[in-house]
């Protein structure tokens, strides 16, 4: 068992190992997609929602054991803007019914639509400070704040997130990704 999330750090649940990839530019799948990374994939897509809604559970039930109580609890959001109803999204609404947590989900939005990043979008943190924004400041100035993300490779939008919400008045700022990508 992991221990409770610690306030000002970076935390992932587990490695994400991407389905697909691409050695020498021909893609084949990967062998090293796990169950985990398959949980995380999962609650990503658009798949089935009881697929989405059992992986979304098994995250929630993972995490709750670990989060630290009075925190405002935000995720960054979609890169596309039409795209707010994610399983990230979820996950963190449903962490801010614990402990006196404050749903904060409202307050990373995202401006304009960018590149998907998974799909080789530009990883610039310039991409995000002229894409996202906080709204609603009033649900994280002066808390500790998690900020959520599904999955982190180099984590560029997750530092990104936690600098537009320091600025914009919180006391510390949390990242947490379901899935670390290595390598």
């Amino acid at each position: 068992m992991q221990s409770k999330i610690s306030l000002g750090s970076d935390f992932h649940l587990g490695v994400y190992h991407a389905y697909w990839f691409y050695p020498g530019g021909v893609k084949i799948r990967n062998p090293d997609f796990d169950d985990f990374s398959s949980a995380v994939l999962d609650m990503k897509k658009e798949a089935g929602v009881e697929i989405r809604t059992r992986n979304v559970n098994y995250f929630v039930y993972t995490l709750t054991p670990l989060m630290p109580d009075s925190v405002s609890i935000a995720y960054l959001p979609s890169s596309n803007t039409a795209n707010t109803n994610t399983g990230i999204r979820e996950i963190a609404q449903r962490l801010s019914a614990l402990n006196g947590n404050i749903d904060a989900t409202s307050c990373l939005v995202r401006t304009k639509d960018i590149p998907k990043l998974a799909s080789g979008g530009n990883r610039d943190p310039l991409v995000h400070r002229t894409s996202l924004m906080v709204t609603h400041a009033e649900l994280i100035k002066n808390k500790n704040v998690l900020l959520m993300d599904d999955v982190a490779k180099t984590g560029g939008s997750l530092l990104v997130g936690r600098e537009l919400l320091m600025k914009a008045g919180a006391k510390s700022v949390t990242t947490i990704a379901l899935g670390k990508t290595i390598g």
